[in-house]
């Protein structure tokens, strides 16, 4: 079923176990009838009460949709299509927010523990991940889940065409009875050059065999060569391609933008230079052609990458604002930080939003706020650092006065914290009239976490 990821009957096995129980909503431990898989859900029991010894029908859906197109999370009863949610009496709508593998297993790659929230409302689903369903799908880029076997094909199964584009074909081998569509996509070898257009990219109906007679050329080892090239004397060995280093390609792929040859000697100006890129085939600098959308599609598609080149870009691609977002920084030396609402990330990654908590190693304390959050590529604030500190020595002879690190020229009349910064200097007087000292009292200066000298005063007689 399209867009199903987990579906069978749950016995009731536990309610509230640990006795807490709060208002309208009870937790549910239970036990999958068919599979080894445990279930930890939260429900609404004034809506929907269950009791110990209850079975109920789970299913775990990417999309309410039957056909497994997205929907917007929400029951629509105006909507014609089918929907999921008309089968049945309790549905939740929720965001899987923790995927992780169970350490303890014999096999962990086949153990998972999948965690979802659905406003507060919280279920974790745990055992065997070969019981899920969707590895046979392939999942489109706007949600839409098709059959695994519909991706490369030359028919675009999904909405947006995700599943027939030249980053995700270009790597196919086709068998010796199909066709590559130029942009890897595999179809029957019958379907070459019938009028009909089987590839997406119609280049089943633009190679040179489709502008001229069949009788002008033959089948040799299969491939298609020239009338003027063929005689019953041919040595089809010789019509293989080779590369400079003598390896031999199994399929026609010279010039095609992808190296196939070891030395690259495949897609050179020297091999390639006299290539025909029959319309609308992309011409590579060097000779080669590539798919027709090469051009600035942010994929390399060209061996050379002259399909990205930044001039070319810049007279083909309309002029742009970028949408301003959130990049998390590097983590603070000797600290780190963890993202709000339970999102997870690290430096590098994306977002429009995005709030910070911050914490530093032991032995260090922070210098700014803890807490920073970013929107529309705004930070509330400058991110913090994380620094040594000394803890002030406490003497019943001596008190101190501090400066700050950044201004050292300030008279020293600042109280001091317990914890003083690394950098900071503090000047030691003498409890008069109890106390004093023979000498001048030098300041002492925290220098990576440690005092570069004590003072004492000694008790007047």
């Amino acid at each position: 079923m399209a867009g199903v990821l987990f579906e069978d009957i749950f016995n009731v096995k536990d309610i509230d176990p640990e006795g807490k129980k709060f208002d309208r909503c009870s937790r549910l431990h239970c036990e999958s009838e068919s599979f080894k898989m445990d279930l930890i859900l939260d429900i609404n029991s004034w809506i929907y009460p269950m009791e110990l010894g209850d079975k109920f029908r789970l299913v775990l859906a990417t999309t309410l949709r039957e056909n497994g197109y997205p929907d917007g999370g929400e029951w629509n009863p105006l909507e014609t299509e089918g929907n999921r949610a008309d089968s049945f009496e309790y549905v939740m709508s929720g965001k899987v927010y923790r995927i992780e593998g169970d350490e303890a297993a014999m096999e962990p790659a086949s153990r998972l523990a999948a965690y979802v929230s659905f406003g507060g409302l919280l279920m974790r689903l745990q055992g065997d991940a070969n019981n899920l369903h969707g590895k046979d799908e392939f999942r489109c880029k706007n949600g839409a889940c098709v059959p695994l076997t519909s991706q490369c094909n030359g028919k675009a199964d999904c909405p947006d065409g995700s599943d027939e584009t030249f980053p995700l074909c270009r790597n196919n081998t086709c068998s010796i009875d199909e066709f590559r569509c130029t942009y890897g996509a595999c179809i029957d070898l019958s379907l070459r050059c019938d009028e009909k257009q089987d590839c997406v990219d119609n280049s089943d109906e633009l190679v040179p065999l489709c502008r001229n007679d069949f009788t002008d050329f033959h089948i040799c080892e299969e491939r298609i060569i020239e009338e003027r090239q063929y005689s019953p004397a041919v040595d089809c060995r010789s019509l293989r391609q080779t590369c400079d280093d003598g390896q031999v390609l199994k399929e026609p792929t010279r010039c095609d933008g992808h190296v196939d040859c070891a030395d690259g000697s495949d897609e050179t100006v020297a091999r390639c230079a006299e290539a025909e890129c029959v319309p609308p085939l992309f011409r590579c600098a060097y000779g080669g052609c590539a798919h027709p959308r090469a051009a600035c599609d942010g994929v390399q598609d060209c061996a050379d990458g002259s399909d990205e080149m930044q001039d070319l870009c810049d007279r083909i691609l309309p002029a742009t604002t970028p949408k301003p977002i959130c990049l998390l920084p590097v983590y603070p030396e000797n600290g780190r930080y963890t993202l709000g609402g339970n999102s997870t990330g690290a430096p590098g990654q994306i977002f429009p939003s995005v709030v910070l908590k911050y914490s530093c190693d032991p032995q260090y304390v922070m210098v700014g706020s803890n807490t920073l959050f970013c929107y529309l590529g705004q930070w509330s604030q400058d991110f913090p650092e994380c620094t040594r500190y000394c803890t002030l020595p406490k003497h019943d002879s001596v008190k101190y006065k501090c400066s700050s690190p950044d201004d050292e020229t300030l008279e020293p009349t600042t109280a001091c914290e317990e914890q003083i910064l690394d950098g900071t200097t503090v000047y030691p007087r003498c409890r008069q009239p109890v106390y004093y000292s023979p000498v001048d009292l030098l300041p002492m200066r925290c220098e990576n976490g440690t005092w570069d000298r004590m003072v004492t005063c000694v008790a007047g007689k």
